[in-house]
């Protein structure tokens, strides 16, 4: 019997990346730790992508009900819109299920530094460099760490 896939929205596709231990506090750190050790122990672990609310989200203080609410009222529309960005670049569609390897592997093929500027333009963690660093990092050959 196989396990039912990790829900990952878009945009988390790269923000696992640059996990460095950051976060809004400290349950979601750990909440989003617990899933970057789970996706870093197992690259053949099925994820499903999804725009919208997710296993990241759930320990997330911004989550109210099903929506991001970090922005106010018009936050659960941006990220969704950051999401469907992220997925479109990747060549993903929204409720695909797929090995979190390939999801790496086309990060790799489709995802440059310099793209990540547009692609997360709305990300306030991006001018921190973690995860340029991530993304260099796969890029370069290493295992996401």
């Amino acid at each position: 019997m196989q396990a039912e896939p990790l829900v990952l929205r878009g945009h988390h596709v790269l923000c696992v990346l640059g996990f460095r231990g950051y976060g809004y506090s400290e349950q979601f750190v750990a909440g989003m730790r617990a899933i970057v050790n789970r996706l870093r122990a197992a690259p053949e672990m099925m994820v499903e992508l999804a725009v919208g609310r997710d296993l990241v989200c759930l320990s997330c203080p911004h989550l109210v009900g099903e929506v991001c609410k970090k922005r106010g009222a018009e936050s659960g529309e941006d990220t969704a819109a950051h999401d469907r960005r992220v997925l479109d670049w990747l060549g993903f569609r929204v409720g695909q299920r797929l090995a979190w390897s390939a999801v790496l592997d086309m990060v790799r093929q489709t995802v440059k530094p310099e793209d990540l500027p547009n692609l997360c333009r709305e990300c306030e963690w991006s001018p921190l460099g973690a995860c340029e660093e991530g993304l260099r990092s796969l890029l370069n050959g290493a295992t996401v760490k």
